[in-house]
């Protein structure tokens, strides 16, 4: 430590240096460090200003910073996209985005305007406007919306980590928790491309820690955050938004910590107050009314079922339901990139049961059905052990009388539940059931104990990180 207070200058001339040989190479690349530089110092300020002491917490943003810094930056300059074949929703972001920061440039804020200029514009959810928002501030370039998520995403990983110490867990597992969800490969990978769910995974983390804190102690600060989080949820995955506040409704009713006559009278005002998030955030009519009428239902239910993500390369006309329009395929067959990861569904309870099954422990070995997809192994094989560990949490809790886990596993099981039930691509899955997984992750966190060889092997990483992270300090300081 004493030596980075007698070197500062040194350091900074060094990072200096870098920097400018980056602005030589890649200008893009340049204001995107800079920005991830920027943010990251309001992370530390913050979590300072509200008494994180514990180095632990800082040490992991910067671990997990610098991690997907790193597969971010490769993913982007080696054209990493096994999957997509270079077609998916990102491109249009980036486009839309290009073309609002273009607008912004020229004093043109309005969107309906920019949609005027650019009929094609993205205008479903704002996340092409903060990324155009950033390149008009610095430059159109993508690697700048890219290092925007990295910081998300350690963002996200700290609120896994505050949410484990509110569930009364310990640093060292809240630590080592947060290096697994920094490791997890479809959030690595769907990260690593300018997609919408580095801000709505983060936000929905964010939910929860609030969730919990809001059960646990009622303040107007809590819900207030609460509620805004979920309205970004909300926004950016409508079904994430309504699964945050069906858990928050339920929990509140059955764990909150105050007295029954509060808890109905404050129960009944929050049923109010949450009815309006679906329209303000999603334009869905109070409580989702629309989106209800749209989705549950047997047609539309079918429809993505077994015709949405049906892999056949020549549809002479698909209807969708949920758009009420037909998608002809006369002068170009309907693109079938990612639907080769479909897998047939059934009719009935068993039909629903199976997929929900899949949709926890999927894509199976047997299911892997060419190369490329053999990257998910590399999720689902860790993932089966890590489940004991959730298991194992999940009965320590119930032991220790850990009510405030309900919520995370209340929250995890609507999502895994709607995913099973409109999703049958793996694509799309391992995507959709980031937020749900990270979740049980937390609970996880209570199963990593002594008894667990896996555990121990962790403990010998953790304990190697911060014996080394001691020595150095006290060599340092007697140097």
């Amino acid at each position: 430590m004493g030596f980075l207070k007698n070197n500062k200058p040194l350091i900074s001339v060094i990072f200096i240096i870098i920097l400018f040989v980056i602005f030589c190479f890649d200008k893009g690349l340049f204001f995107g460090i800079d920005l991830l530089v920027i943010f990251s110092g309001i992370t530390f300020f913050i979590l300072n200003k509200l008494g994180h002491k514990n180095r632990n917490i800082y040490l992991l943003f910067l671990i997990v910073l610098v991690l997907r810094l790193c597969t971010t930056l490769f993913m982007h300059y080696a054209d990493f996209q096994p999957f997509s074949g270079h077609n998916g929703d990102y491109s249009t972001y980036q486009k839309s985005a290009v073309e609002i920061s273009q607008s912004f440039r020229q004093g043109i804020f309005s969107i309906n305007d920019i949609t005027l200029k650019y009929p094609d514009l993205y205008t479903a959810h704002y996340y092409p406007v903060i990324i155009g928002s950033l390149y008009a501030l610095t430059m159109p370039e993508e690697i700048i919306g890219l290092l925007f998520n990295v910081w998300l995403v350690a963002l996200a990983v700290i609120f896994a980590y505050l949410i484990i110490l509110e569930l009364g867990g310990t640093s060292k597992n809240a630590f080592i928790v947060g290096l697994i969800i920094s490791l997890y490969p479809s959030y690595i990978f769907n990260t690593g491309l300018l997609l919408k769910d580095a801000i709505e995974i983060c936000f929905t983390i964010l939910g929860l820690l609030f969730l919990i804190k809001t059960i646990k102690k009622l303040t107007w600060l809590n819900f207030l955050v609460l509620y805004s989080a979920i309205l970004c949820v909300t926004h950016f995955r409508f079904y994430i938004g309504y699964a945050l506040i069906i858990s928050f409704l339920i929990s509140w009713f059955l764990i909150s910590k105050i007295s029954f006559k509060k808890r109905i009278i404050w129960g009944i005002i929050f049923v109010v107050l949450f009815g309006f998030i679906p329209e303000v955030a999603y334009n869905q009519g109070y409580y989702g009314i629309n989106s209800v009428k749209t989705y549950l239902n047997k047609k539309t239910i079918t429809f993505y079922r077994h015709t949405a993500y049906n892999p056949v390369a020549n549809i002479p006309t698909i209807v969708n339901p949920v758009l009420n329009s037909t998608v002809s395929n006369e002068k170009k067959p309907i693109s079938v990139v990612g639907l080769d990861s479909s897998f047939v569904v059934e009719h009935g309870p068993i039909g629903y049961v199976k997929s929900f099954l899949y949709t926890v422990f999927g894509p199976l070995p047997w299911q892997i059905k060419n190369l490329r997809q053999l990257f998910a192994l590399f999720e689902t094989l860790p993932w089966y052990i890590l489940l004991l560990f959730i298991f194992d949490g999940i009965v320590i809790s119930y032991k220790k009388k850990i009510k405030e886990v309900a919520v995370l596993l209340i929250f995890s099981f609507i999502v895994l539940i709607v995913v099973a039930i409109f999703d049958n691509n793996y694509g799309l899955i391992l995507r959709i059931r980031i937020p749900a997984f990270i979740s049980l992750l937390c609970i996880g966190s209570f199963g990593f104990n002594n008894q667990n060889i896996l555990y121990n092997y962790l403990e010998k990483i953790y304990e190697k990180i911060f014996s080394n992270r001691r020595s150095r300090i006290y060599r340092f300081k007697h140097s």
